[in-house]
């Protein structure tokens, strides 16, 4: 997070030639499709938490905005797409549930990255810095605390994380194994 804090590369406007502000015009263009496609995808993940086919489709908008903005040195939208793409990664394997929590922050993400964008744009029309000093510290701590509880969970029996949920007693766990071993052909 620290290295996305710095001033991203292409640091002033002025610095700019034709071409860079032609590329960054693009991205600028290309980006806010992306965030506004993850916006409509999102309103269909809401509907159908297990639709992998929005899951995927935000996976990917997400993955172009990181590529491009690091191309381009953007390293703060970099940053956040980077850490939204492999919280998106997470849910597409099954490792994380698409829940309130997690399209929040998918959404939070997708205005964060729009106010950098727009700082980029204003940047460029204004031939001052393109880095708007927006601090993402807080999200990218939320998103990365939602990524090691799951992989906390990922190397847990059910049982275990049952327990620890407090949704059954260790007592409660022992029994249900108990008769799950006696009647081999029935899962509990």
């Amino acid at each position: 997070v620290e290295e996305a804090e710095k001033e991203d590369t292409k640091s002033s406007g002025e610095d700019l030639s034709g071409e860079d502000r032609e590329i960054l015009s693009g991205f600028v263009m290309e980006s806010i499709e992306n965030l506004e496609a993850v916006e409509v995808s999102l309103i269909d993940l809401e509907e159908n938490p297990n639709d992998l086919d929005s899951i995927n489709a935000i996976f990917r908008s997400f993955h172009t905005i990181k590529g491009v903005s690091g191309f381009l040195n953007l390293d703060r939208i970099n940053l956040l797409a980077h850490r939204a793409e492999n919280l998106l990664d997470k849910a597409r394997s099954g490792e994380i549930g698409i829940e309130v929590t997690v399209v929040d922050i998918i959404l939070e993400s997708v205005d964060i990255i729009k106010k950098l964008i727009e700082g980029v744009q204003q940047g460029m029309e204004n031939n001052v810095a393109l880095d708007i000093g927006l601090d993402i510290t807080p999200l990218i701590n939320r998103i990365d605390e939602i990524q090691v509880a799951a992989d906390q969970v990922r190397d847990k029996l059910i049982g275990e994380i049952l327990i620890q949920k407090k949704e059954i007693t260790p007592e409660k766990l022992s029994k249900g194994l108990e008769k799950q071993r006696q009647a081999q052909d029935k899962k509990i």
